[in-house]
């Protein structure tokens, strides 16, 4: 298939996702008592539930285009379950110890400072069922059908930068956004993809995905500007707001910015090797 037919593809998949996704994620808040007339935060249920409608109709929409657009077997997106548990693992490992690590970093240096514990197991569910969903959302239209298609009609690195870039552009409107942020959000979208291009497996950066905003948030950092429940609360220092990320969260830092940098070159020649071999 020519280059132009694919972009033509892609361009209809994204304006039919924009508007199927929206629907379920319209009926999903309203289904849940959310407000239509007053801008009122959601509770964690509302959110839930126009989270789980996103991922409705992110199933709906990859079906129709896998099925009669790409007639592909759905699951050949990255969906394969032969490895599932393995490389969702290896995903959420390096997704988590980055966060871990920076917050152990940030309160050793007192920028954070007077922790506190709140713990609620079924606001803790919510968040983790949540971030599950977000993560499989994402990973299948930006990885799975995107970055697919791209590396159809570009060579694998070119394909990687573009849905690197959209990916980045899904967030510039994101609270508290500043350039450091939106950086390290391009760099996720590389280091999210990079596995995919050799492998063409969704799980792996399921799992990184997952585990990298689950983590920001259960030990209280925003996420890409979004507040939800967390284990840990505290107060963050003033000073160096370069290093913590401030009200965008950890991904508006320095720091994650440094460690992603070492997660693309540690997954890069991970990939390539497992890649060859």
């Amino acid at each position: 298939m020519s280059k132009k037919k694919i972009l033509l593809r892609l361009l209809g998949f994204i304006i039919a996702y924009i508007f199927i996704v929206g629907l379920f994620q319209f009926l999903g808040g309203v289904l849940s008592g959310m407000s239509l007339t007053e801008p009122t935060p959601m509770t964690p249920m509302q959110l839930f539930a126009t989270v789980f409608g996103t991922f409705l109709g992110t199933l709906l929409i990859l079906y129709i285009f896998t099925k009669w657009v790409d007639q592909i077997k759905f699951v050949e997106i990255g969906l394969q379950t032969g490895t599932i548990f393995k490389d969702f693992f290896w995903g959420f490992l390096l997704g988590f110890l980055p966060i871990a690590l920076g917050f152990i970093i940030l309160w050793q240096v007192g920028v954070i400072q007077h922790i506190q514990i709140h713990f609620n197991f079924p606001d803790l569910l919510l968040s983790i069922l949540i971030f599950l969903f977000v993560a499989f959302n994402e990973e299948a239209f930006l990885r799975g059908y995107v970055l697919r298609n791209l590396m159809s009609a570009f060579n694998k690195y070119t394909a990687l930068l573009l849905s690197a870039i959209l990916f980045a552009l899904l967030h510039i409107f994101n609270d508290n956004i500043n350039p450091i942020g939106l950086t390290n959000v391009f760099l996720a979208g590389i280091l999210l993809g990079l596995s995919y291009v050799f492998t063409k497996n969704l799980w792996f950066p399921i799992g990184l995905h997952f585990a990298w905003n689950i983590t920001q948030t259960l030990f209280g950092f925003n996420v890409s500007g979004f507040n939800s429940y967390s284990i840990l609360s505290y107060r963050l220092s003033d000073k160096m707001r370069w290093l913590s990320g401030g009200a965008f969260g950890f991904e508006g830092s320095v720091l994650s910015l440094f460690f992603e940098i070492i997660l693309i070159v540690f997954v890069y020649f991970l990939f390539r090797k497992r890649h060859n071999t």
